[in-house]
């Protein structure tokens, strides 16, 4: 399921802005590096990929400082400003998405990350017109996209790998339902390490049908695998 390649900033007719907090070119080709890394390799680690969704992370923050700022102000003329703004804040927002199926605790931000995209798009705030987010690929349907292999290669990840439960058990609904199922499974009286064995593998069984939307995974050798979990 994957994406269109992001495209390059500013989005508008270029305007000498000398902000020298704000350097696009800099936010731009950071923003395409990491995209790169993730789209083109397979043997990213583990660690690594955490250390990078915690940097992007930062990014968004300090873009989105930064943005709020402008927004406020009173200047003029920064109307194109600010919409850069917002398509870098998207457009990383997406990037640590792809970052994010490792942990329960990177899953849980990005699924934040993921709502908040969807509620600025469709907010007063939003300076990007419908056409200028499709040009960026940055509409609904491209976060959805963007979502669904989130979800996808999360469910792989804890399907096949000794994931750890997540700290939080109410961070997002995903991790309610993990802890419904834990708690089921201590009814039995299993061994701790079977338990969280057998909730990460329906965990998985539930983010794998919830990656599909418009067609049906009971073909999917992953859902099929976790299927009797």
């Amino acid at each position: 399921m994957p994406i269109s390649p992001l495209t390059s900033i500013p989005a508008f007719p270029s305007e000498q802005l000398n902000y020298k907090e704000y350097n696009i070119d800099n936010y731009n080709n950071i923003l395409l590096e990491f995209d790169k890394k993730i789209n083109d390799s397979t043997n990213i680690s583990l660690k690594q990929k955490i250390e990078f969704n915690n940097e992007i992370i930062g990014l968004i923050n300090e873009i989105k400082k930064l943005h709020d700022s402008h927004l406020e102000s009173s200047e003029k003329n920064n109307e194109n400003f600010i919409a850069e703004l917002q398509i870098l804040k998207i457009k990383f927002g997406m990037v640590a998405i792809k970052y994010a199926d490792t942990d329960w605790e990177s899953f849980g931000l990005s699924e934040e990350i993921f709502k908040n995209n969807h509620q600025f798009l469709n907010s007063h705030l939003c300076r990007l017109s419908l056409d200028e987010q499709q040009r960026q690929n940055i509409t609904d349907n491209d976060i959805n996209q963007v979502w669904y292999c989130c979800l996808y290669n999360f469910a792989y990840e804890l399907a096949h790998n000794k994931v750890a439960p997540p700290a939080d058990k109410n961070h997002t609904k995903y991790h309610t339902e993990y802890y419904s199922i834990v708690d089921k499974l201590k009814a039995e009286n299993l061994p701790e390490d079977k338990i969280f064995a057998i909730a990460n593998a329906r965990s998985a069984l539930i983010l794998c049908r919830d990656s599909f939307v418009t067609e049906s995974p009971k073909d999917n050798a992953l859902f099929y695998s976790t299927k009797g979990s």
